[in-house]
């Protein structure tokens, strides 16, 4: 009896040890659009942390993201920079950037077009949080 309470507990404790945490679940961040009649869209895929931004309109701006992740919600916390994504094309096709970014950060990017012979940036939009 003694022999089997322990093979019992013993297979409990093995079974508590080996069984995996649930991995963070990641998030996408929607599609987002520049505020100047959607001159530029862009979104964030959790899985395989990658960026997209596709120049909407051909009126010879560029479409531009900042691409950033945060220990904390609402950009908050350790926040990086992971660079930025352009599109110059406006030809329906997007560009995309796969970025290494730790499971579990806040991710987060900022949108614009951008007018080079100005250096002006329009439409200047802030995505909302997702996970990696």
């Amino acid at each position: 009896m003694l022999r089997r309470i322990l093979s019992v507990g013993v297979i409990g404790a093995a079974a508590v040890l080996l069984s995996a945490s649930p991995a963070l679940a990641g998030t996408n961040v929607p599609p987002t659009y520049s505020t100047d009649n959607l001159g530029a869209g862009g979104k964030f895929t959790h899985k395989g942390d990658v960026f997209e931004i596709c120049d909407l309109r051909l009126d010879g701006r560029r479409a531009k993201m900042s691409l950033w992740s945060a220990s904390k919600p609402n950009q908050g916390g350790d926040v990086r920079s992971h660079g930025w994504l352009e599109d110059t094309t406006a030809n329906g096709k997007c560009v995309t950037k796969t970025v290494d970014i730790t499971e579990g950060r806040y991710v987060f990017f900022k949108i614009s077009t951008y007018n080079v012979s100005e250096d002006k940036y329009y439409g200047t939009k802030m995505s909302p949080d997702g996970r990696a």
